[in-house]
C-alpha cells in the first residue's frame, strides 16, 4: 500500500512544484471582512452600492446612510442602528427592490404609483406575488 502511495505521490510532485513557483506571498495584513460606502437614499427610496441599486425602507428617503457591503449580504446603518441587511446583487443583476420598502403615501417611493392603502394592493398593482 505504501508503495502505491510513494509511486503516486512521485508523478505528482512534478505539478506541485510547478503550482509552488506561481504562488504569490500571503498579505502582510488580513484582508477586511467588509468595504464601506457612505450614499445617500435617493427620493424613489432606493441606493447605489458599486452600480448595483438596492432599496430601503421609505423612511430613510434623503438620509445618508453607511452601506457595509460584504461577500454575501449589504448591511445598512443609520448612525450606530443597524436597520436593515440585504442580500448581496451577484453578476449581471443592477437592481433589486423589495416592493415592502415602498411607501403607501403617493409620491414619496415610486414615481406616478396611485395612492395605495394595503400591502396587498400594492402588490396588485405591480402584478407581482408577496414574498
Amino acid at each position: 500500500m505504501q508503495d502505491l502511495v510513494r509511486n503516486r505521490n512521485l508523478t505528482r510532485a512534478n505539478r506541485l512544484q510547478q503550482e509552488q513557483a506561481a504562488l504569490r506571498p500571503l498579505p502582510r495584513l488580513p484582508l477586511a471582512p467588509c468595504r464601506e460606502f457612505r450614499v445617500s437614499v435617493s427620493r424613489f427610496s432606493t441606493m447605489s452600492v458599486l452600480g448595483k441599486r438596492y432599496s430601503v425602507p421609505s423612511r430613510l428617503i434623503g438620509t445618508t446612510v453607511l452601506a457595509r457591503l460584504r461577500a454575501e449580504t449589504v448591511e445598512v446603518y443609520v448612525g450606530t442602528r443597524q436597520i436593515l441587511t440585504l442580500p448581496r446583487i451577484q453578476g449581471a443583476t443592477t437592481h433589486a427592490v423589495n416592493y415592502r420598502h415602498v411607501s403607501r403615501v403617493r409620491g414619496t417611493a415610486l414615481p406616478l404609483a396611485p395612492p395605495l392603502r394595503t400591502e396587498r394592493a400594492c402588490f396588485q398593482a405591480f402584478s407581482l406575488k408577496p414574498f
